[in-house]
């Protein structure tokens, strides 16, 4: 065990010396000094140097060990790391239609003609099976068939994000959004390239594309959120937080309690704990999806001192 936790342990006194078990030692324990490597044990020498007998030296390599458990020790992981997206993220998708029909529903209708409405129709319903690639296909053939139907190319869109080829998709979503036939629409599609352009790592255009989402629609909460955790990953807490409590006055108990975790994360990174406390008082917790519990459980609550 002891050689374990020196095999690990890093000493730092101008320069970075590693600690670690010389080969020929056999079984000895092994100490680093300002001169170089002792073992410590029976007589003998190793690369030159004379091995030191004593158990006064024990002690030494005693606390030295406990020193190289600190080390080896994972560091806390940051608050702002918690603003970067992860793979959970990308569950947030346009509404779907309002009414789902089976796939075998669906195929029957496309069997019986091809038409824009039921190509539109099976590629949704390949969505809603989690069948990406064969939406993809079926969205591309209903653009074959209506080029200018916008339920197919935002469809096409939606497909390549279910895929997560999420450049591609920010590109779709911000080509269809101006043939939305109302403000609301054009700010979903363009908040979906905003999440699109975030999860392929683009900060900036992930960012342009919440601005002109609430262009489009300034009350929509979906780019306030999206917007305030770009925000937020750059460290720019002040521009973030009253996105998020805008987004957090929602009607919908998911993006309340959504948007008011990252506004606490954020005014904890400000120095505010008690003005996060308000937020967190505010947050269903089964409202959360797994990646914003872990965020409350293990990058807000501690610092809160709160037991979540």
């Amino acid at each position: 065990m002891a050689m374990a936790l020196g095999s690990c342990l890093t000493v730092d006194s101008g320069a970075r010396r590693a600690i670690t078990r010389p080969p020929a030692a056999r079984g000895h324990p092994v100490a680093v000094t300002g001169m170089g490597t002792k073992t410590i044990g029976r007589g003998g020498t190793y690369g030159g140097r004379t091995e030191i007998e004593g158990r006064r030296k024990v002690t030494w390599l005693i606390a030295l060990l406990g020193a190289g458990l600190l080390a080896c020790t994972p560091a806390p992981r940051q608050a702002t790391d918690w603003w970067a997206p992860s793979p959970d993220d990308d569950l947030a998708v346009l509404p779907p239609p309002k009414r789902r029909v089976e796939v075998s529903e669906a195929e029957r209708r496309v069997g019986a003609g091809r038409t824009a409405d039921s190509l539109a129709l099976l590629g949704s319903a390949y969505l809603f099976d989690r069948q990406g690639q064969r939406a993809l296909e079926t969205f591309e053939a209903c653009l074959e068939v209506a080029p200018d139907d916008l339920r197919c190319a935002g469809g096409r869109a939606q497909a390549l994000f279910a895929l997560r080829d999420y450049v591609r998709a920010a590109s779709e979503f911000r080509t269809v959004a101006p043939r939305a036939v109302t403000p609301r629409g054009k700010a979903l599609l363009l908040d979906q390239a905003g999440l699109s352009a975030w999860l392929a790592g683009d900060l900036k255009a992930a960012e342009a594309d919440y601005r002109a989402a609430l262009g489009a629609s300034p009350e929509e909460h979906l780019p306030q959120r999206g917007l305030g955790r770009v925000l937020g990953q750059q460290r720019r807490y002040a521009e973030a937080v009253p996105l998020l409590d805008s987004a957090a006055a929602s009607d919908s108990r998911a993006m309340r309690s959504s948007a008011s975790l990252w506004a606490a994360l954020a005014l904890l990174e400000m120095g505010d704990p008690a003005a996060a406390r308000i937020r967190v008082a505010r947050i269903e917790r089964g409202d959360l999806s797994k990646r914003e519990a872990e965020v409350l459980r293990r990058g807000v609550a501690p610092r809160l001192g709160a037991d979540q």
